[in-house]
């Protein structure tokens, strides 16, 4: 599934037009860059979320704090991205993650923990296992939003 995804982003920022890097999303507040960029976080925050659940030590940030924090994060971090830069963030948080991924114990992926509700994908009671397949799910939601925003 990792890989699945790692060869659909990829296909995704080939895809993209020269001139449609600032096109605006569904998100108000972010555009095709920014989303492109924003689809890294949920790989570069999962080894934190993993201590987290294996120290079952959720941290409830309120939503609004969050989001603003993401929001704000996105935009900064994307400026100057380009599609080698992307490719080349994207390929080293995936390395990354098949590391980690080859560091769960068999009886460590239905460990779990209540997950804040800052996503209507990742919230409630999530495990390991879920954490690593919302990656996948994070993909997803995003790709649909950058399609979207090409076609108008």
């Amino acid at each position: 599934e990792l890989e699945t995804t790692r060869a659909a982003y990829h296909y995704l920022l080939s895809d993209i037009p020269d001139g449609a890097w600032e096109l605006p999303t569904a998100n108000p507040s972010w555009n095709v860059r920014q989303v492109l960029f924003h689809i890294t976080i949920a790989y570069k925050f999962l080894p934190q979320d993993l201590k987290i659940l294996r120290r079952n030590r959720m941290i409830a940030p309120p939503k609004w704090l969050f989001d603003r924090l993401n929001d704000w994060y996105t935009r900064w971090a994307a400026r100057g991205q380009n599609r080698h830069t992307l490719a080349a963030e994207f390929d080293k948080v995936h390395h990354n993650i098949l590391r980690i991924l080859g560091t769960i114990q068999a009886d460590e992926w239905e460990r779990s923990g209540l997950y804040p509700n800052i996503n209507e994908n990742l919230a409630g009671q999530q495990t390991i296992a879920d954490m690593f397949h919302y990656l996948t799910v994070h993909f997803w939601e995003h790709e649909a939003e950058i399609r979207e925003a090409m076609r108008q």
